[in-house]
Parts: C-alpha cells; sequence; structure tokens
C-alpha cells in the first residue's frame, strides 16, 4: 500500500544519513521507523535518533544529576554513608550470585 508522508528538511536529512550509514534505503528505513512506533509507541529513542538540542538537554540533565548526588553524598551523615556502603555490598553479592549459577565470569571477584 503507497502511502505518503511529508518531512520536515531536517527529519528528511536525518533519515538519509541514518539509512546511509546502516546501508539501507531511506524508505525502508521510513518503513522500519513506522513499524516500531506502531507496535511500541512508548519506546524511547536511541541516542542517534535524537537531535542535537535533545542530546545536549539530556546531557544537561545528567550533568545536574551527578551535582545533586555529588552535593548528598558530601553531606551525608556516618549512617547514611554506612547504608550506602551495605546496599553496595548487597547489590554486589547479588549480581555475583546470578552470574554464579548461570554459570558467568563474576563481575565483583571474590
Amino acid at each position: 500500500m503507497p502511502l505518503t508522508i511529508e518531512l520536515t528538511p531536517e527529519m528528511e536529512t536525518r533519515v538519509r544519513e541514518y539509512a546511509a550509514r546502516i546501508g539501507k534505503p531511506a524508505e525502508e528505513v521510513g518503513q522500519i521507523a513506522l513499524f516500531r512506533f506502531i507496535h511500541n509507541p512508548d519506546r524511547v529513542p536511541m541516542p542517534w535518533e535524537l537531535t542535537d538540542a535533545e542530546r545536549e538537554q539530556k546531557r544537561e540533565a545528567g550533568e545536574q544529576y551527578l551535582r545533586r548526588m555529588q552535593e548528598q553524598a558530601a553531606n551525608a551523615t556516618p549512617e547514611e554513608v554506612a547504608q550506602s556502603e551495605s546496599d553496595w555490598e548487597t547489590l554486589k553479592l547479588g549480581l555475583n550470585e546470578n552470574r554464579r549459577v548461570t554459570g558467568e565470569r563474576l563481575i565483583f571477584p571474590e
């Protein structure tokens, strides 16, 4: 079934660049993108699907998050530090145990 979709020049450029990168025709990339959207409309876009402005916004949000975590760590009480370290050790044990059961290499050597 033929279907025509109007794209902005920026969108068309991005589709053509992505298609060239993966070695597929732009039309096929459009079909794949539409198929994925219909079957998973709430999917989080991959980094290469974002505009420069969206990438910059995500980078800034990440930096703000890291700054908040640094401030929180700097102001942590000894009890909070001990609890955080205990939580970290519990997480490492759990991750190792899961890998031990599946026969995979342990992430955190004991």
